[in-house]
């Protein structure tokens, strides 16, 4: 009776440490999307991002849909890989254990307890509004370029050999 008492406590403690290891990650996560406030220009942010110009105007690669997604692939794979961590009491060698003295439930598996953990949750949608913000502020820089963009693409429209083809022959 010990050891199967013994054995879901140890599962508890498992479950315990790895939703506490994913709050504090996620925390991390947000807290590394801060903007930081002594920084200046684009530096503002920790989001690596290029301005481009496309359809003739500034927009970022990857976009804010692109970058959310992949942050968003990235973590759901890290969360799944610990989800996927197995609990002492469904190794085989256990379950004996657990018909003999009649366990009557197994530990809330991780996946429900991260479901349900409020501050896990509101994590989440912190990292959402962090990139959100960081997007923000990086579009209203870029703003200040728009009157580089018209030269810019005045300049790459410009043919260089339909000039010389309408100048006239140098003569001395």
């Amino acid at each position: 009776m010990r050891l199967s008492r013994f054995i879901r406590l140890c599962d508890y403690m498992l479950i315990h440490t790895l939703n506490s290891f994913l709050v504090s990650s996620c925390k991390k996560l947000v807290d590394f999307l801060e903007p930081r406030g002594n920084a200046s220009g684009g530096d503002i942010t920790r989001l690596s991002t290029e301005m481009i110009v496309e359809e003739e105007k500034l927009c970022f690669s990857p976009s804010k849909e692109e970058m959310i997604e992949k942050i968003t692939n990235i973590w759901d794979y890290l969360v799944s890989k610990i989800e996927n961590i197995p609990t002492f009491s469904v190794n085989k060698s256990l379950t004996q254990y657990s018909k003999s003295y009649e366990w009557q439930e197994e530990a809330v598996p991780l996946p429900i307890i991260m479901q349900k953990d409020i501050k896990y949750q509101s994590l989440l949608k912190e990292i959402l509004n962090r990139i959100n913000l960081a997007f923000t502020l990086a579009f209203d820089k870029i703003q200040s370029y728009n009157g580089f963009l018209d030269s810019y693409i005045e300049n790459t429209n410009f043919d260089v050999h339909k000039v010389q083809d309408q100048d006239p022959p140098a003569s001395f």
